[in-house]
């Protein structure tokens, strides 16, 4: 079952435009992974959204349930929504503020209690053998 709704998030299963005698259009095709699935024409065109990428239901102007024929000629229903939509925002990470050490942590720093003259530093010739 494919089920879209407003202010939900999709993946593109597959994205095409282009230009016709009516103007410019664009389709996102997104599908439960077998025979089912919804076209999306973005009354926003073009809308950013990228093959494989995921998007965001921000409006559903239209819902149409129509027919076509496949490539051996046998009709299905065919369903459509009109809408504006957008690119789903992805995660970055701001490795500054997210991780517990910073790029520039060096274990020979002067106060790495590990390295040479630290509070914690053994010299090689005081270590146990391995």
């Amino acid at each position: 079952m494919v089920k879209l709704e407003k202010g939900g998030q999709y993946r593109a299963e597959l994205v095409r435009s282009g230009v016709s005698q009516r103007g410019d259009w664009e389709l996102i095709r997104v599908s439960d992974g077998k025979k089912k699935s919804i076209t999306v024409w973005p009354d926003n065109k073009p809308s950013g959204v990228v093959e494989g990428g995921d998007f965001v239901i921000e409006e559903i102007t239209t819902v149409k349930l129509g027919a076509r024929k496949d490539s051996q000629g046998r009709w299905f229903d065919d369903v459509s929504i009109e809408g504006i939509v957008r690119p789903a925002k992805s995660v970055s990470m701001d490795y500054d503020t997210n991780l517990p050490f910073t790029i520039d942590d060096s274990p020979f720093d002067d106060d790495n209690p590990f390295a040479p003259g630290g509070s914690l530093y053994v010299p090689e010739d005081e270590q146990l053998p391995l």
